[in-house]
């Protein structure tokens, strides 16, 4: 068996087994006043049909996560060379699954709602002058981009500086043990291309730094004090959580490098490994730990946040209205300025599909992604 299809199929597991993790705690971690993106009384999670439907949901994800390690296995014993396929296609084989568990989990909250005749007290945006003082840009942590940044320029001078000296041939490509097995002819293009790798994965980091300071969190107008002190903390944790993935990312891009200015140098495996756990690890925690918006926090109220209960916290129109989440997932409201916003299932955030900028950026990702997917696919075969 080849070396790179054994590390494309141990990638593929471990991809499947994080997903399936990930998709059976967010109930756990979801604002308790949803279920399945439906807005519920808080006190009502623990109604006895809303425990069987995240039980069916939990079932659900284990049963869909079980029978993609099968297929994923199957696959790797019975057409071994079809790995890197399925290392692209398979976690969408889990997306579809999750919803199939979902939408039955969400129409049954919907009419569970209505036959209970559940009111629900409005629950509001962080849009006050007070929210928007959390959302400043000085908020990021930018010592981790500065850190990071540095490393990127310190890769180009030495590719600049060991130029002259490399051999005519370069390595581009390694396997499982971090052995070089393909080359291509020295140029300045091929000792810059993991620098300018680097720079675009900063870059992309940065922006996702900016965006998530500036979404919009929800505030519990009958607790707001609680809740602007919840989502400062939890903005900083999720904050710091993102400059780790950075440095962590930054860190294998360096291993990669070594190798192509330091030629006969061979960069070990297991501090790849060692750095996707500490990239993966300190959010999943921390997610599960502060919950949705960090929901789950108990922070210390600084002294001046009591000045918040005085003010009025406005609530957006329509933002909380289950009629415009289609799915209770996907959010659409023209009257919303907001182009990011907090999601009603799971811990993180989601655009406002009605905002031309949120369509966009969509159209973007989704033709980037086809187009990305068949040009590897086509190449393949």
């Amino acid at each position: 068996m080849s070396e790179l299809n054994i590390l494309c199929y141990i990638t593929n597991i471990t991809i499947l087994l994080l997903i399936g993790v990930l998709f059976a705690i967010i109930p756990l971690i979801t604002r308790k006043n949803f279920l399945f993106g439906v807005r519920v009384p808080i006190e009502q999670q623990s109604h006895p049909t809303a425990l069987v439907l995240k039980k069916r949901y939990l079932r659900g994800i284990v049963i869909a996560t079980f029978i993609s390690l099968v297929l994923a296995t199957a696959q790797f014993l019975l057409y071994e060379r079809w790995c890197i396929i399925a290392v692209m296609y398979l976690p969408f084989v889990m997306v579809i699954a999750q919803f199939a568990v979902y939408i039955p989990c969400w129409r049954k909250a919907k009419s569970l709602k209505k036959s209970e005749g559940w009111n629900v007290p409005q629950i509001a945006a962080a849009d006050t002058r007070s929210a928007y003082a959390n959302e400043k840009m000085k908020s990021i942590p930018w010592g981790y981009y500065i850190i990071s940044l540095i490393a990127v320029f310190a890769c180009i001078i030495a590719g600049f500086a060991v130029y002259p000296e490399l051999p005519d041939m370069i390595p581009t490509h390694y396997d499982i043990n971090m052995e070089p097995d393909a080359w291509s002819e020295k140029s300045i293009w091929v000792i810059l291309l993991i620098p300018l790798f680097m720079l675009l994965m900063l870059a992309t980091m940065v922006v996702t730094a900016m965006v998530f300071a500036r979404t919009k969190l929800q505030i519990n107008p009958q607790n707001p004090v609680l809740s602007f002190a919840q989502n400062k903390a939890y903005r900083r944790g999720m904050q710091h959580c993102l400059g780790i993935l950075t440095l962590c990312i930054t860190a294998m891009f360096i291993l990669l490098f070594i190798p192509v200015v330091m030629p006969g140098t061979t960069t070990p495996s297991a501090p790849f490994w060692i750095l996707v756990i500490g990239m993966c690890v300190p959010l999943i925690v921390f997610q599960v730990r502060a919950g949705q918006g960090g929901c789950k926090l108990n922070p210390k109220i600084d002294e001046e946040e009591p000045d918040i209960s005085g003010n009025a916290v406005p609530v957006v129109k329509g933002r909380n209205d289950d009629e415009h989440w289609f799915l209770g997932m996907f959010y659409y409201n023209k009257n919303d300025p907001a182009i990011m916003v907090e999601d009603r299932f799971g811990a993180n955030i989601g655009f406002n599909y009605a905002r031309l900028p949120a369509q966009i950026t969509t159209g973007i990702l989704a033709i980037g992604t086809i187009v990305l997917y068949v040009w590897i696919t086509v190449i393949f075969i």
